[in-house]
């Protein structure tokens, strides 16, 4: 009896798995959601809950789930939207992939690189995606796959991220791959050449954010989308407020400061510790101007340290709140009320708090 359970079992996956696999790609180890809170459910789409279903009845059969549960969670997204077309399941015994959009082919279509002469990068021969110096595959997306999750680029968060069983994300600590191979330049170099001790401003060239270099000797512009109009014209009226007229990397510490301050915190909730700010200073003159452009670079320098940059472009270490103005209307940069004057890095020394500009 036995023996005829099993085989019947065997017979029921030979039908049952090929069928699941056929929906969409092999490579991912994040499942679908189990356990997740109705609010979740509400805004699922029917092809989501039926995929969900079926993530639950393989799981219960057990065995070798995890490339079925893959491919679920693949069918999961793309009926939440995301493009899978090109996702694929690969049948080793019939050498044959079988894509979502029902086209097959033979071959893993994993396995075959081609140098392609970036800093020793390789490309997928399918074109999907390439294999990073970390041996990280990173899709067309700018999503990578560290073999176990598949972590997902959040734009509006500038993090990657990857989901639960119980459809939370957690957040990871990397910055961005580049979505086209040849090199990390989105993710920048973070090596923390601490010891390196390199003393030229050549070396600070290779840090880049979302394709932006972080050390390119003057104001990021383009940035726009990192704080609102609001905000930006907030931290534009404090830097002035306390610094008009002092040169940029003066300006650009005080609104390192009014950043520490904020904290978590929206900007305007610091404004009560920083007497001087003047609400009506015009941002139409040049200096006023200058003063918005900056406060969207800091902005998106900040966003790149929260994405785990340490290399941004920070002129001002965390937690230097304080401030002192003396008499000649000098200002500076304290950590504590009465601790000692911060003092900026000398011109060509190697720190994370080297001047950008």
């Amino acid at each position: 009896m036995k023996k005829e359970k099993r085989f019947e079992m065997k017979k029921f996956l030979r039908r049952f798995i090929p069928g699941v696999m056929a929906l969409a790609m092999v490579l991912s180890a994040t499942s679908i959601t189990t356990g997740s809170a109705k609010a979740a459910y509400d805004t699922w789409s029917w092809g989501q809950e039926k995929a969900h279903e079926a993530a639950d009845l393989v799981r219960n059969i057990g065995g070798l789930r995890y490339a079925a549960n893959a491919a679920l969670s693949a069918y999961w997204y793309s009926e939440g939207g995301r493009n899978t077309s090109r996702d694929y399941y690969y049948d080793s015994y019939n050498n044959q992939r079988t894509y979502a959009d029902g086209t097959t082919t033979s071959g893993d279509g994993g396995y075959s690189y081609g140098y392609n002469g970036y800093n020793g990068y390789s490309v997928l021969d399918n074109g999907k995606g390439y294999i990073a110096s970390d041996g990280n595959y990173v899709f067309a997306d700018g999503s990578y796959y560290d073999g176990q999750y598949i972590w997902h680029w959040s734009s509006s968060n500038s993090r990657y991220y990857r989901l639960t069983d119980e459809n939370a994300r957690t957040w990871g600590s990397r910055t961005r791959y580049n979505t086209s191979g040849g090199g990390n330049g989105n993710q920048g170099n973070q090596n923390q050449n601490n010891g390196n001790n390199y003393n030229n401003t050549g070396s600070y060239s290779r840090y880049y954010y979302n394709n932006k270099q972080l050390y390119q000797g003057r104001i990021i512009t383009g940035v726009e989308s990192y704080a609102s109009k609001s905000d930006a014209e907030l931290l534009a009226r404090l830097i002035l407020s306390y610094t008009a007229g002092k040169d940029l990397q003066t300006k650009s510490a005080a609104g390192w400061m009014f950043l520490n301050s904020k904290g978590n915190s929206n900007l305007s909730a610091i404004l009560p510790y920083y007497p001087a700010y003047v609400s009506d200073i015009s941002l139409t003159t040049s200096e006023g101007k200058e003063a918005v452009n900056l406060a969207y670079d800091l902005f998106f320098r900040l966003s790149a340290e929260n994405a785990g940059n340490t290399y941004v472009g920070r002129t001002l270490p965390k937690g230097y709140v304080y401030y002192l103005i003396d008499g000649s209307g000098n200002i500076y940069f304290r950590n504590t009320s009465d601790g000692a004057n911060y003092s900026f890095p000398a011109s060509g020394t190697w720190s994370q708090y080297h001047n950008p500009y």
